[in-house]
């Protein structure tokens, strides 16, 4: 779970625990608020509409990207179109929306002014206003218990770290992060510089716009020592440069084949 509510201690020091406590603390538990992994508290100021509860066995996957368009809208459809029973949310305010023309089928507005669409078995949910923080992001609508939840950040992990809603709380716990990340000399410095930011054990990585499923020397070579341990795990995946999805961004159509086999490593390392 992503987002805490801590029910407030009222005692200091050992003692005798008042059975109200004891009841509000075992409904806090099958409320699933509780936060797994190290991270800072929520803010007592955070918004209830701003701490996301995740169903029982939900799993998220947080998608971002080191740089504008480096194609995390891609690598996070890409997930959801592979990984059965998920979802895919999208945090990007209505603007910069990377899947737009993604779904091909739309369901309208749903609560907290999350616009929903299909795309096959895949569930979509964006953004039709203008939100101009990370904070001010409304909690994803909820989902059914089991499901994988990709989340693509669109906000740089920096500014999301930053922050205290929702997004920040689940980029500081969430056990899945994947970065994307152009597969340029400049891509793989901004990679290193996002690495230094969360845990390795936690990362994986993707880099964006090769001719092949191989990096240039020249790229290999620039690698900073995370990046290189990151690859030595088996967690740096190279996904294929494809013009067409260049130039006309995502749409109805279908993710180009030569991405399949990206996506399976990708899979497997996060799901095994």
């Amino acid at each position: 779970m992503n987002g805490v509510a801590s029910p407030t201690s009222t005692l200091d020091g050992w003692g005798p625990v008042p059975i109200g406590e004891v009841i509000e603390a075992a409904l806090a538990l099958k409320r699933r608020e509780f936060r797994r992994g190290p991270g800072r508290a929520a803010s007592a100021a955070t918004p209830a509409s701003s701490i996301w509860h995740t169903e029982p066995g939900e799993a998220p996957i947080l998608v971002v990207g080191c740089s504008g368009s480096a194609g995390t809208s891609t690598v996070a459809l890409l997930l959801a179109e592979t990984i059965p029973r998920s979802r895919l949310v999208e945090c990007a305010p209505g603007a910069g929306s990377g899947l737009a023309g993604a779904s091909t089928a739309e369901l309208g507005e749903a609560a907290y002014g999350w616009i929903e669409g299909t795309r096959g078995e895949v569930r979509i949910q964006r953004r039709r206003d203008q939100v101009a923080t990370p904070d001010e992001l409304p909690r994803p609508l909820p989902c059914w218990p089991g499901a994988i939840s990709v989340v693509d950040s669109w906000w740089s992990l920096r500014r999301v770290l930053a922050g205290n809603g929702w997004l920040a709380e689940l980029a500081r716990s969430c056990s899945r992060v994947v970065l994307v990340t152009r597969a340029t000399v400049p891509g793989l410095r901004q990679l290193e510089g996002d690495l230094s930011l969360v845990e390795a054990d936690r990362c994986w990585a993707v880099t964006i716009g090769v001719a092949s499923h191989r990096l240039s020397r020249v790229v290999e070579h620039s690698m900073g020592p995370r990046t290189r341990q990151l690859r030595r795990a088996g967690r740096l995946v190279v996904l294929p440069y494809s013009g067409a999805l260049a130039q006309a961004g995502i749409t109805t159509e279908p993710l180009p084949h030569s991405f399949r086999h990206s996506a399976s490593l990708l899979q497997r390392g996060l799901l095994p």
